[in-house]
C-alpha cells in the first residue's frame, strides 16, 4: 500500500513504520504502526477497508455511534472499589473527513479473498479507528466475573444508545447478522451444512433449535423494545486486560433491531466457551447486562431461545462462507464449537430449564412467561 495515502488517512503520523493485516470476516483490517508527528513515540491505528458495499451512509453510522460511546464512555464498578474504564474505538479525521476512498484494486491485493471479490468497484471505502490494547476475551479464561462485566458492558452501552436519534433512514440499514434475519439464513444456507462432516446430524441439529425459537419465542421477539445495539459481542470483538473487560471493538453490524438481541449474541459466543455449562454463562452475561439495564420479563423469557438461534445462524454461515473462502481461519473460529454447544445442549436433560434459571438469577417474580415457554419444549 503507497504510504502517501496513508499519511492521508493518518495525518497525524509522521512516518509509517509497520503494517499488518488482522483477522476479519468479510471487511478487511490492517494495523497500521506508525510514529507521530513531533516525537519518536510509536502509534497503532486499525485501518478498516469496507469491502461489502456499505454506503457511506452506512459507516457514517458506525463513526457516530462511535463517537457517542467514546464521549460518554462505559465503566464498570468491580467489587472492591475498583472502577474499570471499558473503551470502544474512536474515529480518526483524515484530510477529507472521516470516510476516505481509496483505489479498490490496490487496496483489494491485501485484502481476504472476499475482499477480492469487491475490486469490480472503483474505490473503497476507508476509515481509520483508534487501536485498543488487550487479549480478545476468546484467549483468556472465561470467569463468572468476566462473563458479569461483558454483560454490564454492554448493558451501558445500550443505555447510552436507547435514546440516539440518528438520521431518520438510518433506522433502515439492512444486516444479514441482524437476529431478526437468522430465520432466512439458515433456511437459505442449510443446504450447505449438509456437505459436511456429519452433515445429517448437523441439520438436525439445527432444525431442533430454528423449531423451538418458532414454537416458544418468535412471537413475543416481534412484539420486544428496539434500538441501534452493537450486534456483535463475540469473544474476539471484547478485550481483556489484567483480568477485566477493557474493550468492545469493530461496530460494523450496528442495527436498529430488538434490544435483546444485543445481549442475547454476546451470551451466545460466551456459551461457546463455557462447554461443560453453556446456560451458566448465558447466566452470567445476563445478570451482569441485568446490573445496568433491567431485561423485561418477556426479554428474559426468550433469552435462551435467541442465543441457541445466533449460534445456529453463525454455523450455518460458517458452512457457507467455507465454499467461498476455505482459507480465511477466522470464518470457521465459531463453527467447531458452535456445533459442540448446540449438541451439548440437544442430549443434556437440565434438572432445572434455562429459562427458569434466567429467572431465578434475575430473582424475577413473574414467571408466568417463563413457565409458559418452558412446557412447550421437552428438552432445554
Amino acid at each position: 500500500l503507497f504510504a502517501a495515502e496513508i499519511f492521508c488517512i493518518v495525518p497525524i503520523c509522521a512516518q509509517v513504520t509497520d503494517l499488518k493485516p488482522l483477522p476479519s470476516y468479510d471487511d478487511q483490517n490492517l494495523l497500521v504502526t506508525g510514529t507521530w508527528k513531533g516525537s519518536r513515540k510509536t502509534k497503532k491505528y486499525v485501518m478498516k477497508i469496507a469491502c461489502r458495499g456499505d454506503s457511506v451512509g452506512d459507516l457514517q453510522l458506525e463513526n457516530e455511534a462511535m463517537r457517542i460511546l467514546a464521549e460518554k464512555r462505559i465503566i464498570l464498578k468491580i467489587p472492591g472499589g475498583l472502577n474499570v474504564e471499558v473503551d470502544t474505538p474512536d474515529v480518526i479525521r483524515g484530510e477529507n473527513g472521516l470516510i476516505e476512498r481509496l483505489d479498490a484494486k490496490r487496496l483489494g491485493y491485501l485484502s481476504n479473498e472476499v475482499a477480492k471479490e469487491m475490486v469490480g468497484f472503483k474505490y473503497l471505502p476507508v476509515r481509520v479507528v483508534t487501536y485498543l490494547d488487550g487479549k480478545v476475551m476468546a484467549k483468556v479464561p472465561q470467569t463468572p466475573q468476566l462473563l458479569q462485566e461483558l454483560g454490564s458492558s454492554l448493558g451501558q452501552m445500550d443505555r447510552i444508545l436507547k435514546d440516539w436519534q440518528p438520521v431518520s433512514d438510518a433506522k433502515k440499514r439492512t444486516i444479514a447478522w441482524d437476529l431478526m434475519n437468522a430465520e432466512k439464513t439458515i433456511e437459505t444456507k442449510l443446504k450447505f451444512v449438509e456437505r459436511l462432516e456429519n452433515g445429517e446430524r448437523k441439520t438436525l441439529l439445527v432444525n431442533e433449535f430454528l423449531r423451538k425459537y418458532r414454537q416458544c419465542a418468535k412471537d413475543t421477539h416481534l412484539k420486544l423494545r428496539e434500538s441501534f445495539v452493537h450486534n456483535d459481542a463475540n469473544d474476539y470483538n471484547v478485550l481483556v486486560h489484567d483480568n477485566h473487560i477493557s474493550g468492545i471493538i469493530d461496530f460494523g453490524d450496528l442495527v436498529y433491531t430488538k434490544l435483546v438481541n444485543n445481549v442475547a449474541i454476546a451470551a451466545a459466543y460466551a456459551m461457546l466457551g463455557s462447554q461443560d455449562d453453556p446456560v451458566a454463562a448465558l447466566v452470567h452475561v445476563a445478570v451482569g447486562y441485568n446490573s445496568s439495564l433491567q431485561l423485561e420479563p418477556e426479554e428474559i423469557g426468550i433469552l435462551y431461545y435467541l442465543s441457541c438461534l445466533r449460534i445456529c445462524q453463525s454455523v450455518v454461515s460458517s458452512a457457507f462462507e467455507q465454499t467461498r473462502d476455505p482459507e480465511n481461519k477466522y470464518i470457521l473460529v465459531s463453527a467447531k464449537p458452535g456445533w459442540a454447544c448446540l449438541e451439548k445442549l440437544y442430549t443434556t436433560k437440565c434438572e432445572d430449564q434455562p429459562t427458569e434459571r434466567l429467572f431465578a438469577a434475575l430473582k424475577v417474580r413473574d414467571v408466568q412467561q417463563c413457565s409458559r415457554a418452558c412446557k412447550q419444549c421437552a428438552v432445554c
